[in-house]
């Protein structure tokens, strides 16, 4: 599904997502730097869903031959999952904040909060989260190349630790924004041990001074324009005693 010049949704599952892939898939763009394609997260690579994904982006005029890159935005397996047949099938390397590449190399089931989701029922009870073969951690404001394009990673933490968001400018200014922020201003709390709202209020509260077009989710609804109206919201209630609605 073409959304810009440059970017695409090719992966997502029917959970918040549009039907693109498997179930828990959360939302999967390719972003088309001309010579090279990288994908933002990756999904859990079930039964099929990596061939629904390839098979989108090729009906999409993508050729999956020039994969080179997987940015995560965190260590939830319904992000992060399928690293490790990705990189099996394509080599791809594998970007994430440094601070939990760890957790994702070690594939620590605890840390990433697999263990609990998975005896809540979220995840299926036979899945298995395999370790990728390498992931690259980065610090505030990297910048990689894809292709022609830049992109910039910014350190967005809150909803777990070491999430990850990534501006990327081409003919418009693209942000990636995971579970950091949804549509309509919503944030992802969760009963987790990482999720830390002081650290959601920093992140959200810096977000509001940055400049782009879209705002790409991890989740549900997408805005193609006046994404910064949608980090508004949130950055308000922040600055009340009020929270911002949860998506969750």
């Amino acid at each position: 599904m073409k959304l810009s010049a440059d970017v695409y949704l090719v992966g997502g599952g029917d959970f918040n997502g549009f039907g693109l892939s498997n179930d828990m898939d959360s939302h999967i763009y390719a972003v088309d730097g001309g010579s090279e394609i990288a994908l933002i997260d990756c999904g859990m690579a079930t039964a099929g869903s990596v061939e629904k994904i390839v098979s989108n982006m090729r009906n999409d005029g993508l050729d999956p031959g020039k994969l080179r890159k997987i940015f995560l935005t965190h260590y939830h397996i319904d992000h992060c999952g399928g690293l490790n047949e990705w990189q099996n099938r394509f080599g791809l390397e594998a970007y994430i904040d440094g601070c939990v590449s760890d957790s994702i190399l070690l594939g620590d089931i605890e840390k990433t909060g697999f263990r609990l989701a998975q005896k809540s029922g979220i995840y299926p009870a036979d899945y298995i989260f395999e370790k990728p073969k390498s992931v690259i951690g980065l610090k505030a404001n990297d910048e990689i190349e894809i292709g022609n394009l830049q992109v910039m990673f910014l350190p967005t933490p809150g909803h777990c630790d070491g999430h990850s968001s990534y501006l990327i400018a081409g003919k418009n200014k693209n942000f990636f924004s995971g579970d950091c922020i949804f549509a309509g201003g919503k944030i992802a709390l969760s009963n987790t041990e990482d999720c830390d709202i002081r650290k959601y209020r920093e992140s959200i509260l810096t977000l509001d001074d940055l400049e782009f077009d879209a705002l790409l989710p991890g989740h549900g609804a997408i805005a193609l324009q006046n994404g910064k109206d949608h980090i508004r919201i949130a950055a308000d209630a922040f600055r009340t005693l009020s929270l911002p609605k949860n998506f969750i």
